[in-house]
C-alpha cells in the first residue's frame, strides 16, 4: 500500500477500498435503491399533490365558491379589462398587484361565462 491515512473511522473505510479494489458492490447497490426509492417517494408526493389539488377544484365547483374572496374578484376583473373596457390594453393591469397572474389569467376568461363565474381563473391556482 502506497498510502494510508490515520483517523478514526476514515482510515478503515480507505484501506477497505484500497484493499477491494475501490468501493463495494453493496455499496453501489444500496445507493442505487436509495436513489430508486426517491423517485419514488418524489412521484407519490406529486401523485397526493394531484389528488388534493383534483378534490378542491371539484369541491370549489359543486358549491360555486370559485371568487369567495374580493381579491379573487378583484384580479378577474383586471384580467378582463385588458381586452373588455372603454380603453383596452395593457395599462389596464394597473401597478398595485404584479402582473403577470392577470396576463396568464386572460385566456381562460374570453368566455363571459367563465369570467361570471369564475371558474377559468380555476385552472391557475
Amino acid at each position: 500500500m502506497d498510502f494510508v491515512l490515520k483517523g478514526r473511522g476514515f482510515s478503515r473505510a480507505v484501506n477497505a477500498a484500497k484493499i477491494n479494489g475501490g468501493f463495494s458492490r453493496r455499496c453501489t447497490m444500496t445507493s442505487a435503491k436509495t436513489a430508486a426509492l426517491r423517485d419514488r417517494s418524489a412521484a407519490r408526493v406529486a401523485g397526493v399533490a394531484v389528488l388534493v389539488s383534483l378534490f378542491s377544484f371539484f369541491t370549489t365547483s359543486n358549491r360555486a365558491t370559485f371568487c369567495s374572496y374580493g381579491d379573487a374578484v378583484a384580479h378577474i376583473n383586471i384580467a378582463r379589462r385588458v381586452f373588455d373596457s372603454q380603453t383596452p390594453g395593457l395599462l389596464q393591469l394597473g401597478t398595485v398587484w404584479l402582473p403577470l397572474p392577470h396576463l396568464l389569467m386572460i385566456p381562460f376568461i374570453f368566455s363571459d361565462a367563465m369570467w361570471r363565474s369564475g371558474a377559468g381563473v380555476q385552472f391557475l391556482r
